[in-house]
């Protein structure tokens, strides 16, 4: 069999220009992926600033925090252009401005405090305008101390019934069981007959619901 070749010559043109295509393209791409190499290396080196000692001795400490509401019944506010509150800490250390600048309008304002460390406090209340401020009276932290720690005990619970010896609070801060180890009620299940004294040294729980005012109930 023969085969006849033909010229290369005739195909030239069409092979120089495929192959300049394709190494232009080549070309084209690389080029491309080089600056995109060269401008991730560059956002790479690029480092934030070191802090150095930004914080030191980190210290932890339980504050049980109470809200006091404060309010007041304005006689005369012609010429009021503020009230300000004012707070002596321990009943010592004389009285310092805790909030300032609040509105003519205001009838009341809360104060967010750790209730260990306010037990001598007192506070008042001014009305300023840009000369002077009037005091209202003083009221003190004493006055009003059950009323903010507040206390719970169970329907009929009696003396020597160990109400409280263990509590548990749920979660979000809405439920609370508190247990007894000494129940005289022989009753069994929930809201079992609380007048019931015929046992002794029985175990009970009982359970409060705190409410969206903050009002407790079994």
């Amino acid at each position: 069999m023969s085969m006849k070749c033909l010229p290369l010559m005739k195909y030239l043109p069409l092979l120089l220009g495929l192959c300049l295509a394709a190494c232009s393209d080549g070309s084209q791409s690389d080029t491309v992926d080089d600056r995109v190499g060269v401008a991730e290396e560059a956002a790479g080196n690029e480092k934030a600033p070191i802090l150095r000692q930004a914080i030191d001795d980190l210290t932890l400490r339980f504050e049980p925090n109470k809200v006091f509401r404060f309010e007041w019944t304005p006689k005369d506010t012609v010429n009021v252009t503020h009230y300000q509150l004012l707070e002596n800490p321990d009943g010592l250390s004389g009285l310092t401005v805790v909030q300032e600048a609040l509105s003519v309008d205001s009838t009341q304002t809360d104060l967010i405090v750790p209730l260990f460390a306010r037990m001598n406090a007192s506070y008042l209340v001014q009305a300023c305008n840009e000369v002077e401020c009037v005091d209202y009276n003083t009221v003190f932290v004493d006055d009003g101390t059950n009323q903010s720690i507040g206390q719970l005990s169970g329907n009929l619970t009696e003396a020597g019934d160990a109400f409280g010896v263990s509590t548990s609070l749920s979660g979000d801060g809405h439920t609370l069981m508190v247990g007894t180890s000494r129940e005289r009620s022989a009753a069994q299940g929930v809201n079992g007959d609380e007048t019931d004294n015929s046992a002794d040294l029985y175990s009970a729980a009982y359970v409060f619901v705190r409410d969206a005012v903050g009002q407790w109930t079994q």
